[in-house]
């Protein structure tokens, strides 16, 4: 399970993103707000033993790996205990979108 937080104050990107994995073949979870919206960057987290998975969420929505990262307890807490990978939406989202 993916879940999708956002991390600005675009309304709609986390949906727009979590969107574009259902139809990558994921299954989305939690999709809300992120604790902080000031990303300017989007970050993707993995559980323990998701890292490859979260590579691969990474690649589909246009992220490097450098962006891919354990993930932490906070937002562990915000996404929910069913997500494997967690991909806190940041603005440069918004300008990959629409693309292509």
């Amino acid at each position: 399970t993916v879940a999708v937080l956002n991390g600005t104050t675009i309304g709609g990107l986390a949906k727009r993103t979590g969107d574009e994995l259902k139809e990558a073949g994921y299954t989305v979870g939690t999709i809300a707000d992120a604790e902080a919206q000031n990303r300017s960057a989007t970050l993707v987290q993995y559980a323990p033993d998701a890292k490859r998975e979260a590579q691969a969420v990474a690649k589909i929505i246009g992220v490097g790996n450098d962006a891919v990262s354990p993930l932490d307890v906070n937002t562990r807490t915000v996404a929910g205990d069913s997500a494997r990978v967690v991909v806190t939406v940041g603005a440069d989202q918004n300008q990959q979108s629409g693309q292509g």
